[in-house]
C-alpha cells in the first residue's frame, strides 16, 4: 500500500512559491527542493492550477507562481484538492458479502472515515499558507496554534 505524498508536496511547493513572493519558479527548481522528479511536480502544479491556486506559464523557463495571496489559501483547501475522498479506498476487490462482517463493514467504515475526514479538513482550514511560511521562516518544527487572522477571527 503506497503512501500518498501529494498533500505534503503541495504544501511544500506552495510555501516555496509564497516565499518567492510572485517570482516564477520552474518545476525543476521546485522538484529540487521537494526532492522528487520534475514530472511529479508538473502534474501537481496542473492540479493546483485547475483549482486556481497557482498560475503556470508556457515553456521550459516560464515557471509557476501563486495566483492568490498565501493568507487566502488554507491547508484544508489544499488537502481537498490533493486528497480527493476517493483516495481513501477501503478494499481493492470488496469484502466477502456472504460474511456478516464483510456484508456491512464498508458502509460503516465509509461513514466513520467521512466524519473523521470532515473534522480533519475543518482543522486544516484553520491554517493558511501564510501560517506555514511564517513557521518555516521561524524554524519551528511544530505548529501549536494558528497564527493567521483567519484562525484568530474564528476562535
Amino acid at each position: 500500500m503506497a503512501a500518498n505524498c501529494q498533500f505534503a508536496f503541495a504544501v511544500h511547493l506552495l510555501t516555496l512559491l509564497a516565499h518567492k513572493a510572485g517570482e516564477p519558479m520552474t518545476s525543476s527548481a521546485l522538484a529540487a527542493s521537494v526532492n522528487t522528479h520534475p514530472v511529479v511536480i508538473r502534474r501537481l502544479l496542473a492540479t493546483l492550477s485547475r483549482a486556481g491556486i497557482v498560475v503556470t506559464g508556457k515553456g521550459s523557463q516560464a515557471g509557476s507562481r501563486l495566483q492568490r495571496s498565501p493568507s487566502e489559501i488554507t491547508l484544508g483547501e489544499v488537502f481537498r484538492i490533493t486528497m480527493p475522498a476517493s483516495s481513501a479506498a477501503l478494499y481493492p476487490h470488496g469484502p466477502n458479502k456472504r460474511c456478516l462482517i464483510g456484508h456491512n463493514i464498508e458502509g460503516v467504515l465509509i461513514t466513520i472515515l467521512g466524519s473523521a475526514r470532515a473534522a480533519f479538513e475543518e482543522a486544516l482550514g484553520n491554517y493558511t499558507l501564510a501560517d506555514v511560511l511564517a513557521r518555516v521562516a521561524e524554524g519551528a518544527d511544530e505548529i501549536p496554534k494558528p497564527i493567521s487572522s483567519k484562525a484568530a477571527a474564528s476562535a
